[in-house]
């Protein structure tokens, strides 16, 4: 389990999930969905838990030089 969908489930069992789903403006549903890891988040739901999505990429393993080729 993620950190938003671990933070999304604490949110739900200290306030209830018809709240939570109310003050986001999404239904209960997709709050089990998104816990249960079968829906993403939705902009409202990182809203509301202090999230925003990143898209990253990085190179996880040294990239060889490229080889250069000699002009005569």
């Amino acid at each position: 389990m993620n950190t938003v969908q671990k933070a999304l489930r604490e949110a739900c069992r200290a306030q209830g999930f018809r709240p939570v789903a109310e003050a986001v403006g999404v239904s209960t549903d997709f709050l089990y969905k998104v816990i249960g890891g079968s829906k993403q988040p939705s902009p409202k739901v990182l809203t509301y838990l202090g999230f925003e999505r990143l898209w990253l990429y990085r190179r996880i393993k040294p990239q060889s030089p490229a080889p250069t080729t000699a002009e005569p």
